[in-house]
């Protein structure tokens, strides 16, 4: 049975009245009615008792009915978990940040205020208008997958009854890339060198040191924030072969990679390392 009473006891005049109840799993809560008067107060306890009995006999489906009061929380509460996941998973800073950046520009384009407003009407406005102003299909679909990223995760714990977003289609990066990429020739990689070992020191680095850096880049494909990273403990050598290893918490797929390298450049980076 649910009960009201006041803090400090019966003749404590003019405070509010509190509510004791069992809900459907057992637990005992205790809460304020915010009221001063005792009927009000009983009248939200008999309410609170008779949800928890129709939650018991399944009349009230628990999960249905708490995926609806998640899905009414504010969005902002919701990102708040969401980026304290992304730090649990060990994304980096500058991942985490984006992320958020791009959500959050989209929610206030759309005008969703809880998670139950995302809509795929709304994000599909925000990628044509990302379109109309004449940014890359690459920076549409980096907003695109952190919105859905989020949705996803909204869904499978159980905060939505589903995603709202898996009809949203990412566009193609490669049909409008503004920057193309490509590796640098057998004949241009000469060039590089000479120009590093005639030049004056950079980044508190001296040429010698930037010529390392920049053939350790080109041997194993490590990014720039896997190289910097690195330490001596990283190269690996024996009597057969040299590898660098970067951690897992270092790289983009978070898993250890291992870039073999040619025996001059370990015996260079060993003496460098000593």
């Amino acid at each position: 049975m649910a009960s009201v009473f006041k803090r400090g006891g019966k003749d404590k005049r003019g405070g509010v009245w509190y509510i004791s109840w069992i809900d459907h799993m057992g637990s005992r809560h205790v809460k304020s009615a915010r009221t001063t008067d005792k009927a009000t107060a009983e009248r939200i306890a008999n309410k609170l008792e008779a949800d928890a009995s129709l939650r018991r006999d399944r009349v009230i489906d628990p999960e249905a009915d708490e995926i609806g009061k998640e899905s009414q929380r504010a969005i902002e509460s919701h990102l708040e978990d969401y980026e304290a996941r992304m730090r649990a998973a060990a994304r980096t800073e500058k991942h985490i940040a984006g992320t958020l950046r791009h959500i959050r520009a989209i929610v206030e384009f759309a005008g969703f205020q809880t998670v139950g407003d995302i809509s795929a009407e709304g994000v599909n406005r925000y990628a044509a208008m990302m379109s109309d102003v004449g940014r890359s299909a690459r920076t549409i679909n980096a907003h695109l997958s952190s919105i859905k990223a989020v949705t996803r995760w909204l869904a499978e714990n159980k905060k939505l009854v589903r995603d709202p977003l898996t009809a949203v289609k990412k566009p193609n990066p490669k049909s409008d890339r503004r920057c193309e990429r490509r590796i640098l020739l057998p004949d241009e990689w000469p060039w590089l060198i000479h120009a590093t070992l005639e030049g004056p020191e950079r980044f508190d680095m001296s040429p010698g040191d930037r010529r390392l850096l920049y053939e350790t880049a080109i041997q194993t494909g490590l990014r720039a924030g896997e190289l910097r990273s690195l330490s001596r403990g990283n190269l690996v050598m024996d009597a057969h072969s040299a590898m660098i290893v970067c951690k897992a918490r270092s790289t983009k797929n978070r898993k250890d990679a291992r870039q073999h390298i040619h025996r001059d450049l370990a015996d260079a980076l060993k003496a460098h390392v000593a």
